[in-house]
């Protein structure tokens, strides 16, 4: 079985920025952009993916389905 491997995610993290302005300026769709950050390899290795299950020899990993950068600072 495939229990042994490990899936570790490449090692970039995508944050998608969104700009509000369009929206309450002109009332149109805001505006995105990406901006990409090399992980390290201990960051890599926090997100490391695991086994949910298996079927036969083919074993399923988990999903990345949201990445969420928190906040430094509060908002008032």
């Amino acid at each position: 079985m495939e229990t042994n491997k490990k899936r570790i995610p490449t090692g970039k993290l995508t944050v998608v920025i969104r700009d509000k302005s369009p929206f309450f300026l002109f009332g149109d769709a805001p505006s995105y952009r990406t901006v990409q950050i090399q992980l390290t390899p201990e960051q890599r290795k926090q997100i490391e993916l695991k086994v949910t299950y298996l079927s036969g020899k083919e074993s399923y990993y988990e999903d990345i389905s949201q990445c969420i950068l928190e906040p430094e600072f509060k908002r008032y």
